[in-house]
């Protein structure tokens, strides 16, 4: 709406798409205050305009149309996605518009004029963009760009009518960025796959040192061996490459068991060279004796508009046998004993766990799971109806991507861990499993509740260490090759 400072009266924009839920996100000026933009994206998210507003009358014109059959990326029910919304705003002669869109596969940048007509793509490549900026003086974009690798996030300068990239950072790893205000200098945060965020300051040029303003990491961290992972990929059968990080013990357990590990929210990034908080966990159970291998399914992020898509309407189905093509990775290439594999992820970890435990029994012969979604139905409106559309146009979808109606295939060792106080995926859902898996007369499942802790366990220590220690202990008792009988008598050697 638009309020008139000079009275009270409201001019209310018309989107011009009928009686079609949409909703219009944050409004961007031109320069000269002439003119202003907006995306209005559909509820249903398979469309999304760039419109030109008319504040005088209360019209729009459409300016660049996204579409996509499944779902139109970075809105949630009409609404820009805080931190993945395609970016855009005003070209500095105040005629064109520039934006990010997913059109050709990836995350790439446009311009085009008020007049609607074919964008001009500024960037293309197996690669995107995300946090893109203008430099003050209008003559470059700064961004940051996975194109040297799927696991890395480096940043990038190119020209303002695009160009040749250039790359600003060098060494491998993880960053993000945040330029000075005279824009001469830049600081950075940095990690990599054996080194925690640190923060560092450099020069606007390419290939200059970078300088770290302090250390934040304790030196008990660099006691520890820290070893990276090797990033390998393979096919998942039906044309796509899928990347996982492997880490293999200089002495594996008898039988060579491993245990996959599948990151939470469906569209992250497991696999990248960067620290997080589950590394300390999987380099631990690598001490053990365990391969570890750390698995980015069919819906992760980093790979492109058809990887995302390919859960549409079937979640657990394409991700899942992205985990089947991990283990006969694992059988094959690492030679790991096919009766001797784990699985076990967080929220939409536990998910993924839950449906490969469910509708492939014996594949995992134990499984962790924790704050697990057990029914769409009952998840975050604006999250699930992108993948499965609105649960009362699309119950097929619903019902055949909730692990509450696959239960009975459960046939493996399950531990099920929640929090009470979970504000994302309710605690409910946990006890309606349980319920269900009480009235099939299953058998080799637990469940462990922990009464003040929430979704991400930030609550307390001992519940980290407790969801921890009873993963180590399901997989110790599962998956370790049972002690050779010693031999007795005179003829023992």
């Amino acid at each position: 709406g638009v309020v008139d400072l000079t009275g009270d009266e409201t001019r209310w924009m018309d989107h011009g798409q009928g009686d079609r839920a949409v909703s219009f996100s944050s409004p961007v000026w031109s320069d000269d205050g002439e003119h202003l933009i907006a995306w209005a994206g559909a509820v249903d998210h398979k469309d999304a305009w760039l419109q030109l507003l008319d504040l005088e009358t209360g019209g729009t014109r459409t300016i660049v149309h996204e579409h996509d059959d499944a779902w139109v990326r970075g809105f949630r029910t009409g609404r820009l996605a805080r931190g993945d919304g395609p970016a855009y705003g005003w070209m500095p002669d105040d005629e064109r518009v520039y934006f990010l869109s997913e059109r050709d596969g990836y995350f790439h940048l446009y311009v085009t004029g008020l007049d609607g007509g074919d964008p001009t793509q500024l960037t293309s490549g197996r690669f995107g963009l995300v946090d893109l900026r203008l430099s003050k003086d209008d003559e470059r974009w700064y961004f940051i760009s996975n194109e040297v690798h799927p696991a890395e996030n480096q940043l990038y300068t190119m020209p303002l009518e695009g160009g040749a990239r250039t790359r600003l950072t060098t060494e491998s790893g993880w960053y993000t960025y945040q330029l000075s205000p005279d824009e001469i200098h830049v600081a950075l945060t940095y990690s990599n796959a054996t080194q925690p965020r640190e923060l560092f300051v450099m020069p606007t040029r390419a290939g200059a040192a970078l300088t770290q303003l302090f250390t934040a990491t304790k030196a008990e961290f660099h006691r520890h061996d820290w070893r990276e992972s090797e990033i390998v990929t393979f096919d998942d059968g039906e044309g796509h490459t899928i990347y996982a990080d492997v880490w293999v013990p200089d002495r594996p357990l008898p039988g060579r068991p491993a245990i996959i590990r599948v990151h939470g929210a469906g569209w992250a990034q497991g696999v990248s060279r960067r620290w997080t908080n589950t590394l300390p966990f999987l380099h631990y159970l690598a001490q053990e004796g365990y391969i570890v291998l750390n698995l980015d399914y069919r819906g992760s992020r980093g790979y492109g508009r058809d990887f995302r898509t390919g859960i549409y309407r079937h979640m657990g189905e394409t991700e899942v046998r992205s985990g089947l093509a991990a283990v006969e990775y694992l059988v094959t290439e690492q030679g790991v004993d096919r009766e001797r594999i784990g699985l076990f992820g967080g929220s939409y970890g536990g998910f993924f766990t839950l449906m490969s435990m469910f509708k492939h029994p014996g594949v995992f012969k134990a499984g962790a799971v924790r704050a697990p979604v057990t029914d769409w139905a009952h998840y975050n409106h604006g999250y699930t109806t992108r993948i499965l559309n609105a649960p009362y146009d699309d119950t097929e979808a619903y019902e055949r991507s909730s692990p509450i109606y696959l239960a009975e295939g459960l046939e493996d060792h399950l531990l099920i861990q929640h929090g009470v106080q979970d504000g994302n995926v309710h605690f409910q859902d946990s006890v309606r499993l349980a319920q269900r898996l009480l009235e099939l007369r299953k058998k080799n499942w637990e469940i462990m509740i922990y009464p003040v802790e929430a979704h991400s366990l930030q609550n307390e220590d001992y519940n980290r260490y407790d969801v921890m220690r009873r993963r180590v202990d399901l997989f110790n008792r599962v998956l370790r090759a049972p002690a050779k009988p010693q031999r007795s008598g005179p003829d023992a050697r």
